[in-house]
């Protein structure tokens, strides 16, 4: 059996008994490789051996699921294709991780939910599920689609753009004039609604009558696109914003420029200060250079390959720190090819393991091989990085930002064609405007006001320095940090 350890550094008696829920979202065609994105790297981290500690949930990325109906290569491909274009398939990736909660929750599981991507997107999604309608009873299978349409639904839509903060509501949501299937206060126009149509159901009534509010302990994201479907758009409510998330982690990329993958900034202004954080760190290269999957270029491949000397000034470094000599950056990562991605997710999982009450259990095994390939830097689990964090971050940024223009003329295409894509230009965060002019390579804006939890992350600060400029748009500079 496996030895595991804890992320949680605080472990308190409290905790102890605390079981956790961890799902996890890969993005678009991603799944298992030689090429494989955070989302992979956190589910070979985290501890699976023992149900009654945590559970873990892996589903692959929007554009890898086939029909069962679908015998031939051509058809899945077709299918696949469709899923990319159209998000075919939204619907079902959400209702799965949906289905996996309400199959294994009980009461006082901690809820996590990691994605990247439009895997990103299918997380935040059903984290508004969640918030929208709660978990269903253990076995009501069959009820999951209505209530997938009744958070889906224009009430539902309504609710999460009109959702302000109140004085004294803290997180959540007040249930003053709820009464969930008694309705006293029938009028003329509820009479004209179908009482079998989702779309009129109020999701807070639906959730006072069947289901059990929750709340998601943590949800992080790596770059989650602004809606799903490359040439028809799809949107969900309470995406930009979910007052049940307590903490909110996402890594942006600051080079990426295709249209159709605009970003989902977190509408700041809505959150609950006191009982609810949300932070967004911008990090240097693409898409697939943040959370992971992009191919190595010709320089990194020339990248020398010799671990002897990682091994001794790593294990060195892990026992003394700076009371041995400070770290030379110039031999660190030298066993491994230098990858953006490894950037952000050391971040990623500095945040989660940092956060306090978040607990989500790593397997100590393939912890230690991820310290001992400097994929990490021990002792995890600091909101900062230690001098060890910084040097290996230096050494991944070395590799050139991929883009995916240049390997595809399908994306070229979609720079210059008049597709649906969401707008740059909108101000108003709780509203996802959508636009048809081409992007044209143009790089991202990002409308930040001073006051939001919006940051570039000290890499690619650093990187600044020696003259880096990223192709990202900032209404504001943002401020600085680890």
């Amino acid at each position: 059996m496996k030895d595991t350890s804890t992320c949680d550094a605080r472990s308190t008696d409290g905790l102890s008994a605390t079981r956790s829920i961890v799902l996890c979202f890969d993005g678009t065609s991603n799944h298992f490789s030689e090429r494989n994105t955070n989302v992979v790297k956190l589910v070979e981290l985290l501890s699976k051996n023992d149900p009654s500690t945590q559970m873990v949930y892996y589903q692959t990325g929007v554009g890898t699921y086939s029909h069962p109906g679908f015998w031939t290569s051509i058809t899945e491909v077709i299918a696949k294709k469709a899923d990319e274009a159209v998000a075919w398939y939204l619907y079902q990736h959400v209702i799965d991780g949906y289905r996996f909660i309400m199959e294994s929750y009980r009461e006082g599981d901690e809820i996590s939910i990691f994605g990247f991507s439009r895997g990103a997107y299918t997380a935040r999604a059903l984290a508004g599920m969640l918030h929208a309608v709660g978990i269903l009873p253990k076995h009501n299978l069959e009820h999951i689609p209505f209530a997938y349409q009744v958070y889906a639904g224009k009430i539902s839509a309504q609710q999460s753009r009109e959702w302000r903060p109140t004085g004294d509501a803290g997180l959540g949501e007040s249930q003053e004039g709820l009464l969930g299937a008694l309705n006293i206060e029938k009028n003329e126009h509820d009479r004209e609604r179908s009482s079998s149509n989702p779309d009129e159901v109020n999701p807070k009534s639906y959730k006072m009558t069947f289901c059990t509010p929750v709340k998601i302990s943590f949800l992080g994201v790596w770059d989650t696109v602004g809606s799903v479907g490359a040439l028809k758009r799809e949107t969900l409510p309470w995406i930009e914003y979910n007052p049940s998330v307590i903490h909110f982690r996402h890594a942006l990329a600051l080079d990426e420029f295709r249209g159709h993958f605009i970003p989902s900034i977190w509408d700041h202004g809505r959150s609950v200060r006191g009982s609810q954080t949300a932070v967004e760190v911008w990090f240097r290269g693409s898409h697939s250079d943040v959370g992971g999957g992009s191919p190595l270029t010709d320089r990194a491949r020339r990248n020398p390959v010799s671990r002897f000397w990682d091994k001794v000034f790593i294990r060195i470094y892990s026992l003394f720190g700076k009371r041995a000599f400070p770290f030379p950056r110039w031999v660190v990562g030298r066993g491994r090819l230098p990858d953006m991605s490894n950037i952000s997710f050391r971040w990623m999982m500095n945040q989660c393991i940092s956060t306090p009450n978040v607990r989500i259990r790593l397997d100590a095994s393939s912890l230690a091989r991820y310290e001992k390939a400097g994929i990490l830097a021990p002792p995890i689990g600091r909101s900062g990085h230690t001098p060890l964090g910084r040097a290996l971050d230096t050494y991944d940024s070395t590799k050139e930002p991929y883009e995916a223009t240049e390997d595809s003329p399908w994306w070229w295409l979609m720079e210059v064609l008049p597709l649906p894509k969401p707008s740059q230009r909108n101000v108003d965060r709780s509203v996802v405007e959508t636009t048809y002019w081409p992007n044209l390579k143009a790089g991202r804006r990002i409308g930040n006001q001073p006051v939001d939890q919006i940051f570039l992350h000290r890499s690619a600060h650093e990187l600044q320095q020696s003259g880096y400029r990223y192709r990202a748009k900032f209404k504001n500079t943002p401020q600085v940090r680890d």
